[in-house]
């Protein structure tokens, strides 16, 4: 047997055998209580249990006949987070800007603060598209993206043309909230 143990107290051994006990549970403790702090950080405060989108416009002009044109619209969006997004509703419009028509109020004081919504012109409306879609129906996994398609069909003289998509995000409850683009389009006649 080694020689200094032959020497050590059973009482004392019980001892430390009680102070490594506690320390063992002191460690156990600054454990969860880390893991507390950095789920808390990871999941709460960057705040990775909603989803983030990113969309983007890709628009193709065709003539048609009679001077009209097609638009033929790709909306792309993007999951830049790191949980699902699932879709259930989006919609785009697209809006007359040049030729400028009547009742198209351009004066605006921006310098007073006004609800966002009339900070923007309101332009005419050429047309509307909506999507909707039920539960578990159209889901993006984080890193991917979807492309929705749709057209529009723009009359003679349209020179100008304002492209607005809004795709809601419901993991917000019942509040207007979510990811939108805008896109200007120079249409050729």
């Amino acid at each position: 047997m080694i020689p200094f143990v032959q020497n050590i107290d059973p009482v004392t051994l019980a001892r430390v055998k009680d102070v490594l006990e506690i320390i063992n549970s002191v460690i156990a403790t600054a454990a969860i209580i880390v893991g507390g702090f950095w789920t808390y950080h990871l999941f709460i405060k960057k705040r990775q249990r909603f989803p983030k989108a990113e969309i983007t416009h890709q628009v193709e002009q065709f003539s048609l006949p009679n001077s009209r044109v097609l638009l033929h619209v790709g909306v792309r969006i993007t999951n830049k987070s790191e949980v699902l997004l699932s879709l259930k509703e989006a919609s785009s419009r697209l809006q007359q800007v040049i030729p400028l028509q009547n009742g198209v109020e351009l004066q605006h004081d921006f310098g007073v603060a006004a609800p966002k919504k009339h900070n923007m012109i309101e332009w005419p409306l050429i047309s509307e598209k909506q999507w909707t879609w039920t539960d578990g129906e159209a889901e993006i996994e984080p890193g991917e993206s979807e492309l929705l398609e749709l057209d529009f069909v723009v009359s003679n003289g349209i020179k100008t043309a304002k492209l607005y998509t809004f795709v809601r995000n419901y993991t917000k409850g019942k509040r207007d909230i979510g990811w939108s683009h805008t896109l200007m389009c120079q249409i050729e006649n």
